[in-house]
């Protein structure tokens, strides 16, 4: 009995334990979805924010151009109206430079931010690609599911037995506590005759005592009529009656 509830209590502390690491599988199963959904979400923003620098980008590039061409119509226009000398054109290019600086300025600040998109659009593939997959997450969730489920119920089929037998034990304890067996007629017959003959033998030995009693005062009587005749016989010698020599026989 005691190596039952012994075994019992090792597959409840089984299960309890298959329990608490089937909900940390769980939990650890939603963090890890949590965490692929945050990184995918966050590799949608830089990536539509790397399309937004490179629209931007190239949308500088466009109006750099077109202010190029510009700037040539309008040199090419005076030179042709007559006469501008190489002075001139430089005294005419001084108008562009503060907006070509700031052009190329913010070029080289989108390049900046452009390289940095890239490089955490880099580095967020590499922890997606590290990170396991949903699916990994899934199958491995539904692998130490099955294995739980196949522990449970293999320690339910134990536990089942195990009180089956409990069962049948205490059932086999009560039967043998409730046992009455049958009146044997002859088993019966025997004892009334073993009573009867007890019976005959208490009254004989009661007859027996009486006896002994009886025997015992008479014995007494004789011991004190004796003592009486000692006395009688001892009081005649020295009255004289008898002689002092003669000695009485009881």
């Amino acid at each position: 009995m005691m190596d039952l509830q012994a075994k019992y209590r090792e597959v409840s502390h089984q299960n309890s334990v298959l329990k608490a690491d089937l909900t940390k599988t769980n939990s650890d199963m939603a963090d890890v979805t949590r965490r692929g959904t945050h990184l995918e979400h966050k590799l949608r923003r830089e990536e539509h924010e790397r399309e937004r620098l490179q629209n931007q980008y190239r949308e500088l590039i466009r109006q750099k151009g077109a202010m190029s061409d510009r700037r040539n119509i309008q040199m090419m226009s005076k030179l042709t109206v007559g006469g501008v000398s190489h002075g001139e054109g430089e005294a005419d290019e001084g108008d562009y430079p503060s907006v070509v600086g700031h052009l190329r300025a913010q070029c080289a600040s989108l390049k900046e931010q452009l390289e940095a998109t890239r490089a955490e659009c880099d580095r967020l593939r590499r922890a997606k690609a590290a990170a396991p997959s949903s699916a990994m997450v899934r199958q491995k969730v539904k692998e130490a599911t099955q294995e739980s489920t196949e522990d449970k119920e293999g320690l339910l089929e134990t536990i089942q037995f195990l009180s089956k037998v409990v069962a049948d034990q205490e059932s086999t304890i009560a039967d043998c506590l409730n046992f009455t067996p049958a009146p044997d007629p002859a088993v019966e017959s025997e004892r009334l005759q073993l009573r009867e003959e007890r019976r005959k033998l208490d009254d004989d030995n009661a007859v027996y005592e009486a006896q002994i009693v009886d025997m015992e005062s008479k014995r007494v009587n004789v011991q004190n009529e004796e003592r009486r005749v000692r006395q009688m016989f001892e009081a005649a010698k020295q009255m004289g009656l008898i002689g002092a020599d003669e000695e009485i026989c009881l």
